[in-house]
């Protein structure tokens, strides 16, 4: 087996950071700071940020440096058009998964439902990430795993963004128990339609307030002066 390098131990732990909520939408990734912080060469960080890069889990802004990608709302409902197919198909591929494969989401249901009776958001907001994430990996299909990975890197810290509540919280370990009760019974049809459900519920809660914020942002953003004297219409003739 070939020993992971690195740059590529960095990456996963970078994806995890983001993954987990404690690296957010917006954030600067600072080579040195990197560097530092993991005991590894600038050299080994440079390769590791130029990997997420070409995922779009990161950007480079000019003279500014790197920093987690931020999404517009257009950017996040194209991202949720590709993402509802291809995890209603890991849906419907995990409801012909053996009994097994299915434990660790269940094991995960189960802390999540703890979570979310304790009103622990942060807590069922990563549990939520390692829910989706089981469930891909549950069909066996590395190229689903691999695609829905880069795709919910770039989605996951949206939630942990959005003001999402108890209401929520229910509603959301609802949808993966039935879901779960769907691949239970090797129902695919089921289980794609719980996940479409639940997918799209999501994209309600995310998009609202980014939406939201962004057009405060316009609104508040004061008007840019021409810096010259405002010619008066010419009266009609």
């Amino acid at each position: 087996m070939v020993r992971p390098s690195l740059s590529d131990q960095l990456v996963s732990t970078i994806r995890e950071r983001i993954l987990c909520g404690e690296i957010l939408p917006g954030v600067h990734l600072v080579e040195q700071e990197l560097a530092a912080d993991f005991g590894v060469g600038r050299p080994t960080v440079r390769e590791a940020l130029r990997r997420l890069l070409a995922d779009d889990v990161v950007e480079l802004l000019p003279h500014k440096g790197v920093r987690v990608r931020r999404l517009s709302p257009a950017d996040l409902a194209e991202l949720y058009v590709v993402r509802e197919p291809v995890e209603c198909l890991a849906a419907r591929l995990a409801a012909a998964a053996p009994p097994r494969a299915l434990q660790p989401l269940r094991e995960i249901h189960r802390e999540a439902a703890k979570a979310a009776a304790a009103g622990d958001r942060l807590a069922y907001m990563r549990l939520n990430a390692r829910f989706h994430h089981g469930l891909a990996e549950a069909t066996g299909n590395r190229t689903l795993v691999r695609l829905l990975q880069r795709l919910n890197t770039q989605l996951i810290g949206y939630q942990f963004l959005a003001a999402i509540g108890t209401s929520e919280l229910t509603t959301s370990q609802r949808d993966h128990e039935d879901l779960l009760a769907a691949l239970g019974t090797a129902n695919p049809g089921r289980a794609e339609s719980i996940m479409r459900r639940h997918l799209r519920a999501s994209r309600r809660a995310i998009l609202g307030p980014v939406v939201a914020a962004v057009g405060k942002h316009q609104k508040d953003r004061p008007k840019r002066s021409t810096g010259r004297a405002e010619r008066p219409e010419k009266a009609a003739r």
